[in-house]
Order: C-alpha cells, then sequence, then structure tokens
C-alpha cells in the first residue's frame, strides 16, 4: 500500500505506541502482526529505523567466564563377544 510520508509517521507512532501497552508475554501473535505490517510498510533503508550517528551503548558489558565444560565425552560402549 502507498501512504503519504505524514501518514506513515503517525502509523510509525501509533504502532508503536501500542507494541508499548501490550504485554510482553501475552498477545504475542497481535504483536507479531503489528510488527509484520511495520516491515512490510517501510523499507530497510528507513530513515526512522536507522542508526544514523552511530550511538551504542557502551556501558553494557558483557564479561565471558572461562568453565569446566558439564559435558562430558561420551565414551564407547564396551562389547563383549
Amino acid at each position: 500500500a502507498t501512504f503519504f510520508p505524514s501518514v506513515k509517521n503517525v502509523l510509525l507512532r501509533m504502532c508503536n505506541d501500542l507494541l508499548k501497552r501490550l504485554s510482553k508475554t501475552q498477545k504475542t501473535v497481535f504483536s507479531g502482526r503489528i510488527l509484520t505490517f511495520l516491515a512490510q510498510l517501510f523499507p530497510l533503508n528507513e530513515k526512522s529505523g536507522l542508526n544514523q550517528i552511530g550511538h551504542f551503548n557502551t556501558e553494557n558489558v558483557t564479561k565471558l567466564t572461562k568453565t569446566k565444560s558439564a559435558i562430558s565425552p561420551v565414551e564407547e560402549p564396551e562389547v563383549r563377544t
């Protein structure tokens, strides 16, 4: 469907507001349909979906720890003849 740019912005705001109000654990099918609608409405290079300034969260640090593997290697079964 072809919409005017001002109508697209209103639809985007309305859908985002609706997604914020919906439960994360319930109404997942409806949320998925809204996201599918938005994905079909806006192209991948839409300005509202891009991080044009290049800001990212530097405070989120993921620490990796080395642990012994909880899975033991598989041993070959003993074959009796």
